[in-house]
């Protein structure tokens, strides 16, 4: 299974395309639900293919079977259809659709040795971007991006970090204002608690948005997770990788913060600019979001493994009865015997 014809070439030059066309349709037309469905189908654009370099670089030396069930994965992700959908929330639609993109560029920066520089700056306008939009969701990437300096020891990622924050200030200074001081009515901003909102365990695996209208992980995460348990438990002597337990700890992380039991109201109880930090999220439902992220790296890697384990093991079968042909022949004969 290859996943060859897309590279980071054509995938630019496509989004330039697609960004010309959607910035003359005002031109043409002034119809407002034309210019709508124009930036949705971009951020999906966006958002799917920039998956597909995103996994591309991540599974580089293995099999492609991981890297087609990671964009799988990511495209009929619940939360995906719930904010664009059934929502409706354009600007956090476009800031989610910048994730895999940012993701995408911090990889190449982390791995690359020759211009990580350059990827350094990309994933830090990427993630301005995605700030410019929703600046919440610029928080929690920027925490994450911390855990990368750490884990990966990539300190050049704090230039993506400084760059990215920067660049949205402007956009995002009233926020800023908001949570360090307080006032800024028209901001339409709520201090409420959010731990209502939050999933019961159940909710996480459901396979749209059933259960008390909170997204799930969808049946195709599901699969995957039940895969990688699978492959925990068959093949107990493999080595596990350093990005393998990142991503599951990442992705456990996020499960609880989303969770009704995580003391948000604690947490607001701690200082005034933390309890209007947490009331600007509204709902926790987000953190699931991003857990399904990390967790279809997980979920990718198990599926793709156990195909590539069945694809193995009918090599392996195809090599004996190459080796033995008058044993097969035995055996098909014996098992007509009665």
């Amino acid at each position: 299974m290859k996943v060859k014809k897309l590279n980071e070439k054509s995938f630019f030059t496509i989004l330039y395309v697609l960004l010309g066309i959607i910035l003359l349709i005002p031109l043409f037309s002034k119809d407002l639900t034309l210019i709508e469905k124009g930036v949705m189908f971009f951020s999906q654009y966006v958002s799917f293919f920039a998956s597909i370099l995103f996994f591309k670089e991540l599974f580089k030396d293995e099999d492609e079977y991981k890297t087609f069930f990671g964009v799988l994965l990511i495209a009929v992700s619940p939360y995906r259809f719930f904010i664009c959908f059934s929502e409706k929330e354009k600007l956090t639609a476009l800031a989610v659709s910048l994730i895999p993109l940012y993701a995408f560029f911090v990889l190449k920066a982390i791995k690359n040795v020759k211009i990580k520089i350059v990827f350094c700056i990309l994933a830090g306008i990427a993630l301005a971007l995605i700030g410019m939009l929703h600046f919440p969701i610029l928080t929690v990437l920027i925490f994450v991006s911390i855990t990368l300096v750490f884990v990966y020891k990539a300190p050049l990622v704090l230039l993506t970090i400084a760059l990215g924050f920067g660049l949205s200030i402007p956009f995002t200074l009233d926020t800023l204002k908001y949570l360090l001081f307080g006032g800024f009515d028209e901001l339409n901003y709520s201090c409420a608690s959010i731990m209502p909102y939050g999933y019961r365990f159940g909710s996480y695996f459901n396979t749209f948005m059933n259960i008390d209208s909170n997204p799930g992980f969808g049946i195709g995460l599901i699969v995957c997770l039940l895969a990688g348990v699978w492959n925990t438990i068959s093949d107990s002597k493999k080595v596990r990788s350093k990005t393998d337990y990142y991503m599951f700890i990442m992705g456990i992380l996020f499960m609880l913060t989303a969770s009704k039991k995580f003391p948000w109201e604690y947490v607001q109880r701690i200082a005034s600019p933390l309890l209007r930090y947490v009331g600007i999220w509204r709902t926790p439902t987000f953190f699931a979001g991003l857990a399904g992220f990390f967790l279809s790296v997980i979920g990718a890697k198990a599926i793709g493994s156990l195909g590539h384990r069945n694809e193995h093991n009918a090599n392996a079968e195809d090599g004996k009865e190459k080796k033995n042909p008058s044993s097969n022949d035995n055996n098909d004969n014996a098992a007509f015997d009665v």
